[in-house]
């Protein structure tokens, strides 16, 4: 059974369209990342997923339970928006303590075990309001984290954090994922999160372009090639020129071009460059990562009426 299933969902304000038709699952050990740019849909997506606003059309499951009945998974389910509430002249102690009892958590780990697990056990006395924005970030996970829950969703979890504390966050996270933990992670900082995703689903516009385990998402960026070559404006124009492939991205004198389900050949592409008197040194597969994928499926996306 999925951990948490969204099936057709459509939400709307006004005329304005935030999701459109949306449907995936996580499963259960998933680290699963729900990546789009800002403005794509991705909290809205959760607010009606959790119960915070009613969808417009289309049901949501939480733990086999639907949206709105999310109080039947207390203390099986945790939750870290962007803003998370913490009591800034309350302790850390303290706060942890308040969210577990008002969530329902009993049983799982104690809160001592909770604060070793996030790095806080020296500073369970501090006030709140006294901690560092990344320090807070790890409060609010613990909080989340109350009462050993099967499913944990983050949102925005790295916003406003430093190289330091982007580290600390994502340590935490593989270190929650090595133990089973089925965690979904909403963000638009696909470098970052790359290396502890297992899935990910990918929103444009409010719609979905891509779910699945990530290797297959980023297999589908079978034929796209890395041209390098001397005169670089020269062959943009060309390639320009010519229909049946699109360029996704150039960084000096590299190119990527996505010769997609055109039947063009690599060899076709290098003629192109060679007449064009472009300087062709080297044609190659591209090593494809996550952001280069999301690239390109947001300009396929963007190109639809």
């Amino acid at each position: 059974m999925a951990s948490f299933a969204i099936h057709s969902l459509h939400k709307s304000f006004g005329s304005v369209k935030a999701v459109q038709d949306l449907s995936f699952e996580v499963h259960p050990g998933q680290v699963h990342g729900l990546l789009g740019p800002n403005g794509s849909g991705k909290t809205t997506t959760l607010c009606c997923a959790l119960g915070l606003m009613r969808p417009t059309k289309g049901s949501v499951e939480v733990l086999g339970v639907s949206s709105r009945a999310l109080h039947r998974t207390a203390g099986r389910l945790g939750v870290v928006f962007d803003q998370p509430v913490l009591l800034k002249r309350r302790s850390v102690a303290a706060n942890l303590a308040y969210h577990a009892m008002i969530r329902g958590h009993k049983g799982g780990r104690t809160h001592d075990e909770v604060l070793k697990l996030v790095g806080l056990s020296d500073l369970k006395r501090r006030r709140a309001g006294a901690l560092s924005l990344g320090q807070g970030k790890r409060l609010a996970l613990a909080t989340a984290l109350a009462g050993n829950p099967e499913l944990v969703v983050l949102d925005e979890p790295l916003s406003g954090l430093d190289p330091v504390g982007t580290r600390e966050i994502l340590a935490l996270i593989s270190k929650l994922a090595s133990s089973g933990l089925t965690l979904i992670l909403s963000t638009h900082r696909l470098h970052d999160v790359e290396p502890v995703l297992t899935h990910a689903t990918i929103m444009v516009r409010g719609r979905r372009v891509a779910t699945g385990p990530l290797g297959d998402i980023l297999g589908r960026g079978e034929g796209l090639l890395q041209a390098t070559v001397q005169d670089t404006p020269r062959a943009l124009e060309a390639l320009s020129a010519m229909g049946g492939w699109q360029v996704c991205g150039q960084e000096g004198s590299v190119i990527d071009v996505d010769l997609g389900s055109s039947g063009a050949q690599p060899s076709e592409l290098a003629e192109v460059l060679v007449k064009a008197g472009a300087g062709l040194v080297r044609l190659q597969p591209a090593g494809q990562r996550l952001a280069d994928a999301f690239d390109r499926l947001v300009a396929q996306e963007s190109a639809r009426p």
